[in-house]
Order: structure tokens, then C-alpha cells, then sequence
């Protein structure tokens, strides 16, 4: 157990998904002092600050970093977003200050069993499903890259426990340098992402494949064994590999079960299947559980239905890989019907290429949000678009079109800073704006 108990904590990045919130709180209840620095200013971290106006020992310096704050801290812990590249990180280095991660914490004191899910595309889903099944028999958490800290369960974690966490390429990258991998690995999906932070792709999926890399000889890798990548990158795994593919003849099964698991959907369904087997829960309680999960907000979420149009939101697509999966779906279910694309946004520094085919193949009209990315995706588009400076004035132009016979699908294929604070407050606009046109054209 890491001594922090009257030791000078720095946590660099308080940010708002929550996760900070909770590294926050269990170092205070550790007895640290604790410093919290964040770029961002007092006015953009409320709902962060007010989840902390209980805890201890907290002084906070926001709008900028100090760098007296890396010199004299005895321990930093950085936000994952924070790249291990930051000069601020570098002043620690050079003094040997520790710098650790809420995740790197987790994995170094976890007495239970531990099942990490990655991919570009379909991890949330995928760990919501498996602790939904998990927690029919045993004692589940469900964090990581979730909107939750790892921090807040793992004090009352028992050898018995599972953990199921959402790992992103960020935290992965981080637990590569502790040589550390969870006992059961599952991989979703793997295209070009996040390339203004690893530089090139090869170096975005060496960071996914920490997710096995230092497992033993008894742990398992459950990977999607209909992306060419995962069958690459996961020839040579330590322990017990098990592959799953749309051809399952449970694919049938699941469906009948819940409609929801078509798709790219199914794969999260073969997944939990898979974990079933291991922990040995029963058919029976595996396929009641499959039946009344309802999905997660912001993965292909039918808003509304109304007027003979049907608005889904896939805020959550952040990669053109991602957005074009979802065009080619939904195009699929929904033959005959027009489909306006909300699209675009900030660049990731990510080749437009793909889902600008989509587009071509897919799309009857594109609506994009200001950013780099929009302008790269116009080029030689050959499809009828507009360009909106919100989501309000997307929603509003996207019913016109739509004209009572379309989809209007909210997945933008890149980030979503700028206009919006995260990819979740976008898709909360996108709502926000659907049901108010509604309400107001009654």
C-alpha cells in the first residue's frame, strides 16, 4: 500500500468527467495534503469543486500550473489526459518525484480480480454489459474510464471482488511503465484514434496492447476476431486467447433477446458471453440479463421518434472509424429513409477518409459543426452540406431536411472541444436542442 498519509499530493488535472473528483477524495480520506492544479479556471471546474466542498486538506490552484507545485510536491498524480510529455511532468522528473495515475494506484493495490476492456469504438457498452451480468452472483465494481474513479470502490474491494474498467489508450500508456495488465483482457475494435496524442497509429496500438502485454500465464485475451488489427496484434498472447465473430450462431439468439444487439452492439453481447463462461454464470440468468439492458446514453440513442422522424444520438463517436460504423448501421436499418449527418468538429489529427466515404455511400445531407476536421471532411465531399456555429441551429436545420421521411444521426467522427465542454455536454445539446424544436412546434 502506498504511504500517503501527511505526504504532499499533487493532482494535476481535476478536469469534469469526475474522475479527479474521486482521486481527490481518496487521497484526502488517505491523510494527504493535497494540491489540485488545472488549467482550466475556478468558473469552468464548478460542478468538479462543489463535489469537493466536503474534503480535507485541499488548496487548489486553477487557471494555470506553478512549477514550485512540481518541485516541492512528494507525490503527483496526473490526470490521464495529460501527456507524459508535459514540461511540467519533466521538472518532477528531473527532482525523482513519483508520478502516478488513479489507475496505476488501482492496479498496484487491487486485491480482486480485475477485467479490462478497450477498443476505439464499443468499450462502454461492452463493461456495462459484463457488470450487469457479473453483479448477478458477485460482488462487481464498474470504473475506469467511465466517468468514475477506480479510487472510489478500492478500499472496499475483497480478493473475491471483480473489477470491470473501461481502459482508454491514455491509461494504458501509463500502466505500460508498471508492466502491469488486468487478469482478463477483452479488445472491442482498433482503427486510427487519439493521433494528436500517440503521434501514429502503430504507437496508439502498442498503448491498447498493455491490455495484455504483462498478463501471466492464466489470464485470458477475449478480442473481436472480425477486426483484421486484433487478430494482428494479438498472435502472441500470454495466456488463454478466445476470439468471437458476428458468425456465432448466438448471434441469433441475442438478437431475438434484445433487438439492441445488432451490429457492432453484438460484439459487447459475445463478449459478456464469453465472461459468463468463465465465472460460471448461468444461461438462464445471462439471457434475463441480456434482455432488459437498455444501452448507455450516446451510443446510437434514439432520442425521439416523432413525425416521421427518428433522431439518434452517437455523440460518443469520436473517430471517423467510429462514425462511419455507425452511418453504414443505421443506413442499414432504416433503408429508404433520408439520413442527415451532424458531423465534424475540432481535428484529432485523424485521416478523414474513411468517413467521408461513408458519407458519399450513406448520407443524403451533412450539417457541420465548426473545426478543423468539418473543412477536411468537405473536401470533395460530393454531398449537399451545411455549416452551423451550433448545435441548436444544426437541430434546427436538420428538421427541414429531414422532411417527416429521415434519420438525423448526431456522430461527429472527432472531438468535440470548442463549442462543447466534452463529448457528453454535445450530446446533451444535441437532446436539449430535439426535444425543445419539438416542444416549441407543437
Amino acid at each position: 500500500m502506498i504511504t500517503l498519509k501527511k505526504k504532499n499530493v499533487l493532482v494535476m488535472g481535476l478536469g469534469l468527467h469526475g474522475g479527479g473528483v474521486g482521486v481527490v477524495k481518496f487521497l484526502s480520506r488517505r491523510g494527504a495534503r493535497v494540491t489540485v492544479t488545472d488549467m482550466k479556471p475556478q468558473s469552468a471546474l464548478g460542478s468538479s469543486l462543489k463535489a469537493l466542498k466536503d474534503a480535507r486538506n485541499i488548496r487548489y490552484v486553477l487557471g494555470g500550473h506553478r512549477e514550485e507545485d512540481f518541485m516541492t510536491s512528494d507525490i503527483i498524480i496526473k490526470n490521464p489526459d495529460v501527456p507524459a510529455s508535459s514540461p511540467y511532468l519533466a521538472i518532477a522528473k528531473k527532482r525523482g518525484i513519483p508520478i502516478l495515475t488513479d489507475i496505476g494506484i488501482f492496479f498496484m493495490e487491487c486485491r480482486g480480480i480485475i477485467i479490462g476492456i478497450t477498443g476505439t469504438k464499443g468499450k462502454s457498452t461492452a463493461a456495462t454489459l459484463i457488470h450487469a451480468v457479473l453483479s448477478k452472483k458477485y460482488t462487481t465494481y464498474l470504473g475506469g474510464n467511465i466517468r468514475k474513479s477506480v479510487l472510489e470502490f478500492l478500499p472496499r474491494m475483497k480478493k473475491t471482488d471483480i473489477a470491470v474498467l473501461e481502459l482508454s489508450s491514455f491509461q494504458l500508456e501509463d500502466l505500460a511503465s508498471l508492466r502491469v495488465s488486468p487478469h482478463i483482457a477483452i479488445l472491442t475494435s482498433l482503427f486510427p484514434d487519439h493521433l494528436n496524442r500517440h503521434g501514429t497509429f502503430q504507437k496508439y496500438a502498442d498503448a491498447k496492447k498493455t491490455i495484455f502485454r504483462f498478463q501471466k500465464r492464466g489470464d485470458v485475451v477475449i478480442a473481436n476476431g472480425d477486426d483484421a488489427r486484433l487478430r494482428t496484434i494479438t498472435v502472441r498472447v500470454p495466456g488463454k486467447k478466445i476470439l468471437v465473430s458476428k458468425d456465432n450462431p448466438f448471434r441469433e439468439t441475442a438478437t431475438a433477446v434484445n433487438p439492441l444487439f445488432r451490429g457492432t452492439f453484438l460484439y459487447s453481447a459475445l463478449f459478456a458471453r464469453e465472461v459468463a463462461k468463465i465465472f460460471r454464470i448461468s444461461d438462464r440468468v445471462f439471457l434475463e440479463t441480456l434482455r432488459r439492458f437498455k444501452g448507455l446514453p450516446g451510443r446510437k440513442e434514439v432520442v425521439l421518434e416523432k413525425a416521421g422522424t427518428i433522431w439518434i444520438n452517437d455523440t460518443t463517436a469520436t473517430a471517423p472509424g467510429a462514425a462511419a460504423e455507425t452511418l453504414k448501421e443505421i443506413s442499414e436499418s432504416h433503408r429508404g429513409k433520408n439520413i442527415i449527418l451532424i458531423a465534424g468538429g475540432p481535428t484529432k489529427k485523424l485521416p478523414p477518409g474513411i468517413l467521408r466515404n461513408a458519407i458519399r455511400k450513406y448520407a443524403t445531407r451533412v450539417i457541420f459543426l465548426p473545426g478543423a476536421f468539418s473543412d477536411s471532411l468537405k473536401k470533395n465531399l460530393r454531398v449537399p452540406f451545411s455549416d452551423v456555429l451550433s448545435m441548436e441551429e444544426a437541430v434546427r436545420l436538420a428538421r427541414g431536411y429531414a422532411r417527416h421521411d429521415g434519420v438525423v444521426l448526431l456522430s461527429p467522427g472527432s472531438a468535440s472541444f470548442g463549442i462543447f465542454k466534452h463529448e457528453f455536454d454535445r450530446g446533451k445539446r444535441f437532446v436539449r436542442a430535439v426535444k425543445k424544436s419539438h416542444y416549441e412546434n407543437r
